[in-house]
């Protein structure tokens, strides 16, 4: 879509509202949107797709084989587009934060110098502080994994971080039982929130996923209420079982992507009106390649998986690449 084509369709969604300023701000907040996403990587899997419940396989090997869209993705609302802003906002502050108290490590760039490094952040060639933090890379060349977790402290043993802004949305999608009965006003939406115990799955597939590409075992999940900026912490050791379904279905994507192909569609869904493929960008060129192929078998695991046990396996030989 042309910069132009950006314009007119966010100015048509936001002049709807009656607006002064959100007319004027959604088309610049679209432009950041689409310049970000025009750098992200689309050469590997991105823990963040393949940790959702609704992750397809197929649909990652289009984009991994440099499939054009068959059904662009549709402008982000100015809703959509702030809450992605305030998500981000939250995990600034904290990271801030940790950054204050000298526990936070990463990888820093230096804006005095430019040196790239992994540690705390003092540049080690110039020695500035005019570093900004680049996170935690992550990388899995077996599984052809990469991306980055949101932080690496180390007290009185190393923990990743993992920060995760929740509004009533997340409960939508990841717990929709709770949030039905929040729908139906059996329970409030602060009862909701005190609800939470442990992490939900699709975090927690994350956070073991993480664990498992980096060799640090332990995970702290730290999520805000954003209707009232409450604060809950989750420790959790890593368990291989979390992440073995995700990790033998990336093996799977590969073994076809390496003979040319893209693998079949994954059991569950069973027909185009699937959920999983109403938004999907390879939505028409997925269904009219339908040839009938056996369809690829998938765990999915049951919400018992994970975060309970504190017992600690070593993932096997994956490190932070520093």
């Amino acid at each position: 879509m042309t910069e132009d084509a950006w314009k007119i369709e966010a100015m048509k969604a936001s002049m709807k509202s009656k607006s002064k300023l959100v007319p004027l701000l959604h088309p610049h907040l679209l432009r950041e949107y689409q310049e970000k996403n025009s750098h992200r990587d689309t050469e590997h899997f991105h823990p963040s797709e393949i940790c959702k419940r609704d992750w397809c396989v197929r649909q990652s090997s289009y984009r991994m084989m440099n499939y054009e869209e068959t059904n662009p993705e549709r402008p982000k609302a100015f809703k959509t587009l702030n809450i992605f802003e305030e998500g981000n906002r939250i995990h600034r502050k904290w990271q801030s934060w940790l950054k204050e108290i000298d526990i936070l490590m990463g990888q820093w760039y230096c804006r005095e110098c430019t040196h790239v490094w992994y540690g705390k952040p003092l540049c080690e060639e110039c020695h500035s502080k005019q570093v900004d933090y680049q996170e935690v890379p992550i990388f899995d060349e077996d599984h052809h994994i990469i991306g980055h977790a949101d932080g690496h402290i180390k007290t009185d043993e190393d923990y990743l971080i993992e920060i995760k802004s929740v509004g009533i949305g997340t409960f939508r999608y990841e717990n929709f039982p709770l949030f039905k009965r929040y729908a139906d006003r059996e329970i409030t939406a602060d009862q909701m929130w005190n609800d939470v115990t442990r992490p939900f799955l699709s975090h927690l597939r994350q956070g073991s996923l993480y664990m498992h590409c980096t060799g640090i075992t332990k995970m702290i999940f730290l999520y805000e209420w954003k209707a009232s900026q409450d604060i809950k912490e989750f420790v959790v050791s890593y368990k291989p079982e979390v992440v073995s379904g995700i990790l033998s279905n990336c093996k799977t994507g590969l073994t076809h992507m390496g003979k040319g192909a893209i693998p079949p569609r994954p059991d569950w869904i069973d027909n185009k009106d699937h959920s999983a493929c109403k938004y999907c960008t390879y939505r028409t060129i997925c269904w009219s390649n339908d040839d009938n192929a056996e369809v690829l078998p998938e765990v999915r695991l049951p919400e018992e998986a994970g975060g309970r046990d504190s017992e600690t396996t070593t993932p096997s030989g994956r490190t932070i690449r520093r």
